[in-house]
C-alpha cells in the first residue's frame, strides 16, 4: 500500500540533508497525481485531499526515509517510515518467496 500511496502524489525536489553522513536528496509533495490516482483506481483526487508528505532519498535512488499525511472528509491517513541499513540487520528469506520470479 505504501508503495501505491508514493505513487500517487506529486513530487517535487526540495534540495538535501545529511543523515548520519549521508547525503540525501529531499523530495515533497502538497498534491494527487489525479491521472496515476485514477489509474490505480484510487478515489482520492486534488479537489478532494488535503496532502503533506516528506521523502529522503540516497544517492542509490532507494527510499531512506518519509512522512506522508492525507486527509479527506471524515477520514485521514499518516504513515511514518525508515529504512535502516547495515551489518546488524537480519533479514530472514521468507518461505513463500521465490527469486526466479524475481525481476
Amino acid at each position: 500500500m505504501l508503495i501505491n500511496v508514493v505513487g500517487i502524489l506529486d513530487w517535487e525536489p526540495t534540495g538535501t540533508t545529511t543523515v548520519d553522513g549521508e547525503e540525501r536528496y529531499v523530495f515533497e509533495a502538497d498534491s494527487i497525481n489525479d491521472t496515476a490516482a485514477k489509474a490505480q483506481g484510487w478515489g482520492l483526487t486534488s479537489n478532494n485531499t488535503e496532502v503533506d508528505a516528506r521523502l529522503t532519498v540516497g544517492a542509490d535512488g532507494v527510499i531512506r526515509s518519509g512522512d506522508i499525511e492525507l486527509g479527506t472528509e471524515g477520514s485521514s491517513f499518516d504513515v511514518r517510515f525508515s529504512l535502516r541499513t547495515g551489518e546488524g540487520i537480519d533479514v530472514t528469506q521468507p518461505d513463500w518467496y521465490d527469486e526466479s520470479e524475481a525481476n
